[in-house]
């Protein structure tokens, strides 16, 4: 039996002397009360609607459309947001097992409405979609009730009274339902550390975890769908916030960690440094002179170093074997290019 320390015991020492402890720093982003969700699609930039735990998402196109901060007006509301020509909108969607399509939710809407309305509701198609219009109090409603999935949706459009209501038209034609896991898939990737949510890229096959590792050591770990050609290992240093260290600190902390393998890495140790908008990066690459193939659970190189974005520190290490050669590269790209999310941000997601 060896008795050097193992490449792994190793790494997670090195995380002793500076990473977020067991005091709330790190988490997994969760929004237990709030299951109706907002996003931006990347690219195109559509707004993303979506129920926690399904495998679909709506989608809806709101350029030009801003949220108005005044609250919501139920557990069902994913959004209220204002736009061109004083039209504003309001989306829901409410489970039922009472509707079973456009025309069910129509209707059940229609017998929810309040009373005080100075025209009578109409029911019209806009580009095929039925809807309902009334006017109250010098404005126009017009409400869009489609059916998905076991939930009655709502898009509630409002403008002046005597506008004319197929200035919405391109947006209803806009509303879609896609099935797809990806957003679940995505929001595994999103993390609370601090005030903030660290955002981070890697490829949708990749498996996240968030662990409590040696010592207390909370740890964001990325591994492969399958086998063990890679560990990711991710986590913010103990009580640095923002702007409390500079840019050639991390580095320094890197160049730290770096000496810790000379006398056991087989290769020369050189330190990488990146230095981007909003991102200093630096690590090296090492080869384990006491790997032995045969100890399972054992890694013969590593990527290890310090990284700030925008101005939160955190330290991560990056265990593979030559089938995660590339992959190792992938991690150095996704931490490298992670975002810092504020707490109510919206964040950006890549999908189908």
């Amino acid at each position: 039996m060896r008795k050097a320390l193992s490449a792994v015991l190793l790494v997670l020492i090195s995380f002793v002397s500076g990473c977020a402890g067991p005091n709330g720093f790190l988490a997994p982003s969760s929004e237990p009360d709030r299951s109706h969700r907002v996003f931006t699609k990347q690219g195109s930039g559509e707004t993303v609607l979506y129920l926690s735990g399904e495998d679909w998402y709506g989608l809806i196109n709101l350029e030009g459309f801003t949220d108005i901060d005044l609250g919501l007006d139920s557990i069902d509301q994913f959004l209220w947001r204002g736009g061109p020509r004083n039209v504003n909108i309001k989306i829901f969607a409410e489970e039922t097992s009472s509707c079973k399509d456009s025309n069910s939710c129509l209707k059940r809407f229609h017998e929810q409405m309040p009373y005080r309305r100075t025209t009578p509701v109409e029911m019209k198609e806009i580009h095929g979609k039925k809807v309902m219009i009334h006017s109250s109090n010098g404005r126009k409603y017009v409400d869009y009730c489609p059916y998905y999935k076991g939930y009655s949706f709502n898009f509630r459009f409002s403008m002046k009274e005597g506008m004319d209501e197929r200035a919405i038209a391109g947006i209803l034609d806009s509303i879609a339902f896609i099935d797809s896991g990806s957003v679940k898939v995505q929001l595994a990737k999103i993390f609370n550390v601090y005030d903030k949510k660290i955002q981070i890229g890697v490829p949708d096959t990749w498996k996240p975890h968030y662990k409590m590792e040696l010592f207390g050591i909370p740890a964001i770990v990325f591994t492969p769908q399958e086998g063990d050609g890679f560990n990711v290992y991710l986590s913010p240093y103990w009580g640095v916030k923002r702007s409390s260290v500079s840019e050639d600190e991390v580095v320094n902390l890197a160049r730290k960690k770096m000496a810790r393998w000379a006398d056991r890495s087989s290769t020369e140790l050189s330190l990488q440094v990146i230095r981007e908008k909003n991102v200093t990066m630096a690590y090296f690459d090492a080869m384990d002179s006491h790997y032995h193939q045969e100890d399972s659970g054992e890694y013969p190189f590593l990527k290890q170093g310090c990284v700030m974005l925008d101005g939160y520190v955190f330290s991560f290490t990056i265990l593979y074997r030559e089938s995660g050669r590339a992959d190792a590269q992938t991690g150095i790209d996704a931490i490298a290019h992670a975002k810092i999310l504020d707490a109510g941000s919206v964040p950006i997601l890549t999908l189908p």
